[in-house]
Order: structure tokens, then sequence, then C-alpha cells
């Protein structure tokens, strides 16, 4: 697109892929909700009523006049429309529990959530976005209060993991992600976490990005020309309810090896994971510069008329690119321990259990095992995963572990140009995995993420004997 439009057309294109985009949102949010509990669809549709109210009638409630709190738009959408059901109270009765300016402008689920990777285990992580205001005075820590209490209250009432990071438009837009995570990977892996959050991103309630519905051929210059037109020309537009979180510009290279180290330190968790991440990163690392971003591929599928298929699903297209990208090098070892780890994951790892007729889950298996050739034997044998003794499990993951460590060990050969500075962030990940994997005298061992997963909705006995000196 070598010239710009008229505003006319550039508000016809906005809204067209507006359409498209939320017609793609409502399809991801159904895919979340199949795959939870009845409790956990509760706590799913309460979260965002409890971030844009502030009660001691409900749970988050800080009793600080400071505490900003409320997102933008929010009495719009149906996550209202539930809560009013959901606590039988009406809208008259709710203002007073609303605040005079809403200070979050989104609030976006991200990472595995509503797709093919989502399990019972896997956590809620929500990018909360809030306006440059809260970065003064004491707001930030009160909403920080606010959604401290709320994690507490969704582990002990529904025992689910929350993870809340907040961000304001301007650092998501700059690719500032310190806080994007409790252990601050952020900072190491920025144009990789941009993608993955375009490519996973599921729109909560709030402002739209601008790059959700503007069209996917554009350039980095004429992403900011049209935002530049529309916000010149916003009294024509019918809507203008969007954000500007950036330009995806590709990957950096040489953000790879602290990432493949972060799946490192993170395989601890769930190392199915780990690797899959970890292959992604490989294929970022070794293919060519004008490859589209796998996020670019998934939003020129906003208007695909199958949106409930698996091949619009975030991670359908990552498993799919990094299959092929191991195929075609020649990496038998490495393809077959990426479709050990799909096929674990796809069944709901750590807790692998039977798919359901119907999903896209079984659709996307069923094409897999025909072009893997798997026999009867080798598929029953990864079913059984749960039934595999504690032993075999272990075993299981040091070889994905040894293999995420074997990846980041070649990209640091293949590295020359591509190398960055020395990063304090990435000496920091090499102390703790060091901690977590040296064997020491009297250290108590590991145990598989199965067990952890079993763990999290009960009491786990740990019995340690000391060995006799």
């Amino acid at each position: 697109m070598a010239h710009l439009p008229d505003i006319r057309l550039i508000a016809e294109t906005i809204q067209k892929n507006r359409d498209s985009f939320i017609t793609y949102n409502i399809a991801h949010l159904r895919e979340v909700i199949r795959y939870l509990s009845t409790e956990k669809f509760e706590l799913f549709h309460t979260l965002p009523f409890l971030l844009h109210v502030n009660s001691p009638k409900f749970p988050g409630y800080v009793a600080d006049p400071d505490c900003k709190y409320g997102i933008h738009g929010f009495l719009d959408s149906g996550f209202w429309k539930l809560a009013l059901r959901h606590f039988k109270f009406s809208e008259k009765e709710l203002f007073p529990c609303l605040a005079k300016k809403y200070h979050i402008q989104g609030l976006y689920l991200m990472g595995s959530s509503g797709t093919l990777a989502q399990g019972d285990h896997s956590d809620l992580d929500y990018w909360v976005i809030v306006d440059e205001e809260m970065n003064h005075g004491p707001y930030m820590d009160t909403l920080k209060q606010k959604l401290t209490l709320l994690k507490e209250w969704a582990e002990t009432t529904y025992t689910q993991q929350i993870s809340f990071f907040i961000l304001t438009g301007k650092q998501v837009k700059n690719n500032s992600f310190r806080q994007v995570d409790e252990e601050s990977s952020g900072n190491i892996q920025q144009t990789i976490l941009k993608e993955e959050f375009y490519r996973t991103f599921l729109m909560i309630a709030g402002l739209i990005p601008y790059w959700s519905v503007l069209p996917a051929d554009l350039d980095e210059k004429q992403y900011h020309s049209w935002i530049h037109e529309i916000e010149t020309h916003s009294s024509k537009l019918p809507d203008h309810n969007y954000t500007d979180l950036g330009y995806p510009a590709g990957i950096d290279k040489r953000e790879c090896p602290g990432a493949l180290l972060w799946q490192i330190f993170k395989a601890r968790h769930d190392p199915v994971k780990s690797y899959i991440k970890a292959s992604l990163i490989d294929y970022y690392f070794f293919s060519s510069r004008n490859v589209p971003l796998p996020c670019d591929e998934i939003k020129k599928k906003f208007s695909d008329k199958k949106l409930d298929s698996y091949m619009v699903d975030p991670y359908s297209t990552i498993f799919n690119k990094t299959l092929l990208f191991y195929q075609d090098r020649n990496e038998t070892s490495r393809l077959e321990m990426l479709r050990e780890c799909l096929f674990l994951r796809i069944h709901g790892y750590p807790i692998v259990k039977t798919i359901d007729n119907g999903s896209p889950k079984k659709d996307l298996l069923q094409i897999y095992l025909k072009q893997w050739s798997w026999d009867d034997d080798t598929i029953e044998h990864f079913r059984n995963y749960p039934d595999w003794p504690e032993a075999d499990k272990l075993d299981f993951e040091i070889r994905i572990i040894s293999r995420i460590s074997a990846l980041y060990k070649k990209i640091q050969l293949a590295e020359t140009e591509t190398r960055k500075p020395d990063n304090p962030g990435l000496r920091s990940i090499q102390n703790r995995i060091a901690t977590i994997f040296t064997t020491r005298p009297n250290k108590i061992p590991r145990c598989s993420a199965y067990i952890k997963a079993k763990a999290e909705s009960g009491k786990l006995c740990l019995i340690f004997r000391c060995a006799k000196a």
C-alpha cells in the first residue's frame, strides 16, 4: 500500500476490520469457556467486574480513597451484564461502587487461554493496561494492592493461579516489558513478548489495539501514518475506542539466547510447554527476516468463516511452523521430541486426559497422528502418561530440559554479529538455573510436573530421609 487512502476509505476499512476482530475475539472467548469448569467460569466472568468496582461488598476492596480502578467501556461489555445477574444487583444499586474516571484502558488475557494449549492447570495471565496518570502519586500502589487481594481471593476460593501485569500503553508500545512476569524476564525478550501478546491476546474489556483493526500488510511507517490520520480526523469515525500498543516490527534475534535460558528456567514447572516455546525461538533465530510473524498470519485469519476451527488457533500456527521447520532441516530427534510434547500438550499436560469428541483439539490431533504415522503402542504409551512411574516422568523431563539446553548451545555457536552486550538479567537467570538443577547433599529431590499439578488441589506430604553418614 504505497499511498495513504482518504479518511473515508480508512474509516470503512477500520469498521470492517473491527467487525472481523470482534467476531474472532468472541470465537476465542468461546474456546476459553469450552475448557473451563463451572467454578472456573464463574471466576473468569467475575474478575473483570471486580476490577471495575470498589466496595466492601465485593472481593478486592481497597479502602484508600486514592485507589484508582474501573475499565474503559466496561458498562457496554457482556461481562458487566453477567455480573449484574450473578450478584443480583441493579445498575442503580452499583452506581456508588463505580469510579468517576476509569484508569484501566484495557484488560487483556494472554497466553494459552482459549487455545489448543489450554489445560485444566493453565494460569490466567492478565495484562492490565493503565493510563499514564497512574505513574504519579500512590495510584499504582493502591491498584497493585487491589490486584493482590483478587489474586489471593481467586486462589483461596477457586484454587486458580492468577497473574496481573500492570503496564501503561506507552510501555507496551515501546516494548518495555520489565514487569510482565514476576521474575522480570520481559527485559530480555521484548520483541518475542510483543509477538506473543498480539498472537494470543483475548480482549476482555477496554480499548481495542489499533494493530487489530489496521490492514495486515502495513509496514511500520504505514502503520503510524494510518494512526496519525485516524487521530487527526477522529470525529469522522463512528467509534474511537482504540489504543496504540505499538507495531510488531519483527523478532530481534539477539533476544533468542536469553529467551532460551528463560525456557530452561521455566521448564521446572512445565517442561512440555517450555520445549514448544524453545522450538519457536529456534525457528525465529534461523528463519529469514522476511518471514511473516505468526501474529500477522493469525491477523489475516480474523475474517475467516471457520473461526471455531483449529486452523485459526494461535497455537496451531506455531505448532505447524515448528514441525515443518525441523522436518525441512532434517532434525529428526528434535522433531520427534516436539511431536511427543505436542501430543501431551493437546491432551492437557501435565494432567493428561481424554480429549472430547468434536473439539478442535481432537480434529488437529487426528491430522497429526496420520502425518506422523505413530503406531498404536506409541499412542497408547503417551495417553497413559499419568500411569508412568515417577522415575520415568522425571527421566522424560530431564530429556526435555537437556534438549532445550542443547538448543541454547547451538544458537550460542551460531551467534556472530547478532550477539547482544552482556545482560545482567541473563546472569541472574543462569544463577537461578544452577541453583535449581545442581545436585547437593541432603537437597530435597525434584518431583515431576504431574505430581506438582496434582498437589495444587490438595496437600502434598514429603518424606525425606537423609543418607546415613
